[in-house]
């Protein structure tokens, strides 16, 4: 929050500099410009001001906002529930770790502190959003494009028989057209490292054994060239229902969805409304939501719901 505030007061001083001092109409568009810009940093900056006094995170409301031990055993409560976080009983039946947005490393290293490791350790398989491709090119601005060394760096995060599962249904899947995206996802995929999803013809994927059954499905709300020609689009499961499609009856069913809005902290209150509606639709329910494309760390928020058969069962998004 502290970054939009500095650049509004950076670019209101250089708007009045430019005005003030300058009559050159080029000085003084480019300060109006900057302007402008300092308007959305500061609306942006208010916001979360007035959602952070709003929705104030504390644990009695069953919200996380502070820095958990993950083996720490912390009942949230909220109301006549109460709600376990990270209470596993082992040995677990199947344990899945689940990641965010994986960014371009920009020539960086990718290693992982001991701790992450630490906290992914006994997992059965960790789910990641890739942002992008992967491609030799490197060379891109503003685009998502990651050299094939990411797939060896993100395999150390785990043991040699466990594999992650990475979406490549993002805005940035298709910065660099159709084919690019098909052939990064080949060649994800054939590397034996990382099993791959997100494509339109694979939008989700379900664990094979019998026991347990899981199906982990994943869309994309966004798209910088607004082309979903090659990956699973989102949509609003109020309007059109076609989603429901990659619901899988008698399964542990796992949305993970690109939405939401980028660098913004607390979730607007249109996208808190359709993950009720995708956790308590009464033909297809979803167990779990996992939503990625903020960027920014976010509460976790526990909505007690009712099963079919009565019995309580405490859904996370």
């Amino acid at each position: 929050i502290a970054l939009p505030l500095a650049t509004t007061v950076i670019f209101i001083i250089i708007f009045q500099i430019g005005f003030g001092s300058f009559n050159n109409p080029v000085i003084q568009v480019i300060s109006t410009i900057l302007l402008y810009i300092a308007n959305i940093f500061l609306t942006s900056f208010l916001r979360e001001l007035a959602r952070a006094a709003l929705y104030r995170i504390t644990l009695a409301d069953g919200l996380i906002d502070e820095r958990v031990d993950p083996n720490d055993h912390i009942n949230l409560v909220e109301g006549a529930h109460t709600l376990t976080l990270n209470d596993i009983q082992l040995p677990a039946q199947y344990t899945i770790g689940f990641v965010g947005d994986i960014m371009m490393l920009k020539g960086h290293n990718l290693v992982f502190h001991s701790d992450i490791t630490k906290f992914f350790k006994g997992v059965d398989i960790i789910v990641g959003n890739l942002e992008g491709i992967v491609n030799e090119n490197n060379n891109a601005l503003f685009a998502q494009v990651h050299l094939p060394k990411i797939l060896l760096q993100l395999q150390d995060l785990l043991p040699h028989n466990v594999r992650w599962l990475l979406c490549l249904s993002n805005n940035h899947s298709i910065d660099f057209g159709n084919i690019d995206f098909h052939n990064s996802l080949m060649d994800i995929d054939q590397s034996q490292i990382s099993y791959v999803f997100g494509g339109n013809d694979v939008p989700h994927v379900h664990h094979q054994n019998p026991d347990p059954l899981i199906n982990v499905a994943t869309a994309t709300r966004w798209s910088n060239k607004h082309n979903w020609d090659c990956i699973s689009e989102y949509e609003d499961i109020r309007i059109i229902p076609g989603m429901r499609a990659h619901h899988i009856n008698a399964h542990f069913n796992i949305l993970y969805p690109h939405w939401g809005y980028e660098n913004e902290r607390y979730v607007r209150n249109s996208i808190q409304d359709e993950a009720r509606a995708w956790l308590t639709d009464p033909n297809n329910p979803w167990d779990l939501i996992f939503g990625h494309h903020p960027h920014v760390r976010q509460p976790i928020m526990a909505v007690p719901v009712i099963t079919a058969t009565g019995v309580p069962f405490d859904k996370l998004v």
